[in-house]
């Protein structure tokens, strides 16, 4: 379900991946107070969902393609990483405001959006719609990214290849850029 890329990945990040019952679990180590699930769903319809501390899981998103959701936990690595690592920390959007300019929301159902290209295609991954549109807004930035060079990115000391879809540095450290 995920590479071997990303759990090697992952451990430089300080999380790690293990099988469980019905899926998947990427857990920060030690601890696992942030915690991500994957399971699927229905057959070929793969959920990722997110706990902390004692709280209840929330879906943040589901698709059919299981690289979506490693992307997205490829981002949420990523900044662990960078830190571990002593980088600077990298920001990406998260006000509607701020999508990338290629992609619209699209509400398919109640409590169901996705993105759209401006071209007209619907992407796989969905999100439930909530009040923080933070984990589509997010996904925007990133859909279209290969994994391979996000990783890089992240480990970079300038965020490159991608140094350019970097916005605000966060924290006000890092590296300031614009949307894609």
């Amino acid at each position: 379900m995920l590479s071997p890329e990303f759990a090697d990945f992952a451990a430089l990040g300080r999380f790690s991946i293990r099988k469980i019952e019905d899926g998947v679990k990427v857990a920060d180590d030690p601890g696992g107070e942030i915690r991500f699930y994957i399971r699927e769903r229905e057959p070929d319809v793969f959920v990722l969902s997110r706990a902390e501390r004692s709280e209840d899981e929330r879906v943040i998103m589901w698709s059919p393609d299981p690289a979506d959701l490693e992307r997205y936990l490829t981002m949420v690595v990523g900044g662990s990483a960078r830190q571990w690592l002593d980088r600077r920390r990298l920001g990406l959007p998260v006000e509607v405001q701020q999508i990338a300019d290629r992609f619209t929301i699209e509400q398919l159902e109640p409590g169901v959006v996705a993105l759209r290209t401006r071209q007209g295609a619907l992407l796989p991954s969905r999100f439930p719609r909530s009040g923080v549109a933070a984990p589509i807004i997010r996904f925007a930035q990133i859909a279209a990214l290969d994994l391979a060079a996000m990783r890089e990115a992240y480990l970079d000391p300038e965020g490159k290849p991608l140094s350019h879809i970097w916005t605000q540095p966060l924290g006000g450290t890092g590296i300031q850029g614009h949307q894609l």
